[in-house]
């Protein structure tokens, strides 16, 4: 990477949004610039910016993107990206970006990345699990050392670190619960389930669970896997979610909560569709005695 790379240098690009860009589903009157194709241009730009401050042999992978599509670009119109490099840590590096059709505005957001060595083994070292995860997606001949939770092997490198971290890894178990509605609150115990771990099942029970007003069943089925655990009385204690609020869980969204032993389930909706409210930081998982 050449010093040249420094906080505060700009980049832009314009473009025309043309057929591939534009969605089609709306008809022909509504045929805007879809977001995923916002979000790609703006990776290039970023990209297209960055391989002029680095050396060769290294390349720039996105890692996270924080963007909001705020209004209409159609097709056919002429937009400009804008992109501000407003932070650099090592080889990691963080974007302020925009989507502009004249005085409009399409976009709004940031984005973070990082270098990788294409050509060679570079040894580097990343305390970000999912920038690593990144790196490798990319096939580059990377050495990292990383913590993911336990030692982990992962391309050419040794995945470690203080935070646990499930994106890579597989699932230890499966869990399935059942809760169980009286008027709209969950309480006592809560509910059951059943945690598989390591081809055996074992009953749990469930309690300290807010069911919220959304749905009209008895009650509701969750499924999820279970990472981070060793032996199956791990699974119990009280859980919190890992991404503060409620979660809604169901139509594919999924709910993560941790446990103090640092075991993570993921659950979702068993039922297609199902939209639940659930406000699962507190709930209590024990085997059923």
């Amino acid at each position: 990477m050449k010093p040249t790379l420094k906080p505060g240098l700009t980049a832009k690009k314009t473009i025309t949004v043309d057929e591939p860009r534009v969605i089609s589903f709306m008809g022909e009157d509504c045929r805007v610039y879809a977001t995923p194709r916002t979000i790609g241009d703006l990776e290039y730009t970023c990209r297209d910016f960055l391989l002029a401050h680095l050396d060769p042999g290294e390349d720039s992978v996105g890692t996270k993107i924080n963007w909001e599509h705020v209004g209409p670009a159609l097709l056919g119109a002429e937009v400009t990206i804008s992109v501000t490099l407003v932070g650099v840590d090592g080889r990691r590096m963080s974007f302020e970006a925009k989507v502009d059709e004249g005085a409009e505005a399409v976009a709004r957001g940031s984005r973070a990345g990082c270098t990788v060595c294409i050509e060679k083994n570079y040894p580097v070292t990343v305390n970000d699990p999912a920038l690593t995860a990144a790196m490798l997606a990319y096939g580059a001949p990377l050495s990292v050392q990383v913590k993911v939770g336990a030692a982990v092997k992962g391309g050419q490198g040794t995945m470690s670190d203080d935070r646990t971290s499930v994106a890579a890894a597989a699932p230890d178990g499966t869990i399935a619960l059942t809760l169980y509605k009286a008027g709209f609150i969950v309480g006592g115990a809560g509910g059951n389930g059943t945690l598989t771990f390591k081809g055996k099942q074992y009953p749990v029970e469930l309690g300290g669970i807010s069911l919220g007003a959304t749905i009209g069943a008895s009650k509701a089925e969750l499924i999820g896997e279970v990472y981070n655990i060793k032996n199956p009385s791990d699974i119990e204690g009280t859980y919190s979610a890992v991404q503060a609020g409620v979660a809604v869980v169901g139509g594919g969204k999924v709910a993560e909560l941790k446990n103090s032993k640092g075991v993570v389930l993921k659950v979702k909706g068993k039922e297609v569709g199902l939209e639940l409210a659930l406000d699962l930081s507190g709930m209590g998982v024990s085997l059923k005695k």
